[in-house]
């Protein structure tokens, strides 16, 4: 399967712009992520992948720009003019003496414990040729990533291989993203918006046992762009096949010449038309594969499976073989899921800030974000996310060694529902499982009756050592036979049968007809389960 995303990413910075690249002395190499502050100010940028940059000047030139880099010497560079510069650093060279240890402030435990740290940055996070920045996170070492659906992935570190995220806790800018009456972390699918992430951190060793049992398969730490080092406008829109639409925008700002106050505005919108889940193999659990007369249990049909042997198949025994021959293991007529799930994908993420430095070192924020979408989730069950709403609020008191952080999460499961559920549920409204496995074997006595006729057929199954290849030898004579019968069998169990045995029930709901549809609305709109409905 091939994926085909365009992108385009277009940015406006306001005022005037300093312009310029930073390489090495010596070698004339590109310096990627080196930092270019005005002295003096708090506006400041990194170097992109060709060590480029650009800075908005409201203060009038002279100025003198500030620049650093891990290994190199720090550079004071004085701009006069708005030419583009090109700015040399050289190697440091540090000669240390031997530092001796005598204390340090974690424990014993947490020294022997190993700590791996996988890092994505803004610039691997803007070069992701993906709807979705997170499918790059299969890229790092250790992760493995499995598809719930377009807009829906699970990360799966540490040799876990799990269609649940409930052991993996994603924080973003310091806020569990985990959805309260849900129970587990939402992904991307209403996170960050693409254009405001600064750098994706995941910790995969058995250390992310310390942030709590939440995060048994790991930690996923989103760091977001500081408005005061990152103003400006940033817009991107994506396209791609399956109809797939994405747009978003970010834009921060500081307030008065002094830039003591920011605030920042991002959201992002996604649409496409997910792939539908039409896996017509057996289960792993399945009896019976795809030639058995009676049916199987398909992956993405559901109703089919097999309950309770004694109520929704005969048994395999010498004794049902002499009396039904034939009839053997049925299955109920299923519920694909194309016909419980509208494959639309939606996704709209909006998030604001407001940011006030109280001192350079002492600076007080607010954040607020919201998310909404639908899609589909594996869990336990599939289930259809309908209009799920998410909100999130931060106050956060941060300074130079310490921070005050409090926040509140809202959650709403919207019009989601259980889709496995729902297809029960519509089964038992037409006729209980029960009624309509002994619909199907008193359809079927007939023709067992005539297989039993046979000429060949056994005599007798007791003190008989040649039974089973009697029998196998019988049923290899009907076998075109034996799919018909089991056709009209199943014909009668999916009607309304006899009203003398059961004046309730009814024939089977058709997808697309209206009663199917009034019935199936009706289901997926009542959160009881006691009283039949599959919402949640």
């Amino acid at each position: 399967m091939q994926r085909l995303v365009w992108g385009a990413i277009f940015s406006t910075i306001w005022a005037q712009v300093i312009t310029g690249t930073v390489y090495d002395g010596a070698t004339g190499e590109p310096l990627p992520g080196a930092t270019v502050r005005i002295q003096g100010t708090s506006v400041g940028t990194l170097t992109d992948e060709k060590g480029s940059f650009s800075l908005p000047l409201k203060e009038k030139l002279p100025v003198f720009l500030i620049v650093t880099y891990v290994g190199y010497d720090t550079a004071k560079v004085p701009v006069s003019s708005f030419k583009p510069l090109r700015i040399a650093l050289g190697e440091k060279e540090v000669l240390q003496q031997a530092v001796e240890i005598v204390d340090i402030r974690i424990s014993q435990k947490q020294q022997e414990s190993p700590l791996t740290i996988e890092t994505m940055d803004a610039m691997a996070v803007r070069e992701s040729p993906s709807p979705d920045f997170y499918e790059n996170l299969a890229n790092l070492k250790g992760v493995d990533i499995t598809t719930a659906s377009l807009g829906f992935k699970i990360i799966n570190t540490r040799g876990f291989n799990s269609t649940r995220p409930v052991r993996t806790l994603q924080i973003i800018d310091g806020m569990d993203n985990q959805a309260p009456g849900l129970n587990f972390s939402l992904g991307n699918f209403v996170g960050a918006s693409e254009l405001d992430i600064q750098s994706v951190e995941l910790i995969v060793g058995a250390q992310s046992a310390l942030y709590g049992p939440n995060a048994f398969n790991g930690v996923i730490v989103m760091h977001l762009k500081d408005p005061f080092l990152h103003p400006g406008t940033s817009v991107s829109f994506k396209v791609g096949n399956r109809n797939l639409i994405e747009t978003a925008f970010r834009l921060a700002q500081t307030v008065g010449s002094a830039e003591r106050f920011a605030f920042k505005l991002s959201g992002s919108f996604m649409q496409a038309q997910d792939w539908p889940a039409d896996n017509d193999a057996p289960t792993e659990q399945a009896l019976v594969g795809k030639d058995n007369p009676g049916g199987y249990d398909a992956v993405n049909r559901y109703g089919d499976e097999n309950p309770d042997p004694r109520s929704n198949n005969y048994d395999n025994s010498a004794y049902s073989r002499f009396f039904f021959p034939g009839l053997g293991i049925y299955h109920r007529t299923g519920y694909w899921e194309r016909e419980l799930v509208d494959y639309a994908v939606k996704s709209f993420k909006l998030s604001g800030g407001l940011y006030y430095k109280i001192t350079p070192d002492l600076r007080a924020e607010y954040t607020a974000n919201f998310g909404t979408g639908t899609t589909v989730y594996q869990g336990d069950n599939r289930y259809s996310i309908r209009d799920i709403l998410f909100f999130q609020h931060k106050a956060e008191l941060k300074g130079k060694n310490f921070y005050l952080r409090a926040y509140h999460t809202t959650e709403d499961a919207g019009k989601s529902y259980d889709i496995v559920l729902t297809a029960l549920l519509l089964q038992n409204y037409a006729k209980p499982s029960t009624r309509w496995a002994l619909d199907y074997q008193i359809a079927f006595i007939p023709y067992s009756q005539r297989i039993r006729q046979d000429p060949d057929f056994p005599t007798t199954f007791i003190g008989n050592p040649n039974f089973d290849e009697q029998y196998r030898r019988v049923l290899e004579k009907y076998r075109d036979s034996l799919v018909v019968w089991h056709q009209l069998a199943r014909a009668f169990a999916d009607s309304p049968g006899n009203p003398f045995f059961c004046d309730t029930c009814r024939s089977r709901l058709e997808p697309g007809t209206p009663e199917f549809n009034a019935v199936f609305q009706r289901i997926i709109s009542n959160p009881s389960f006691l009283a039949g409905g599959s919402r949640f």
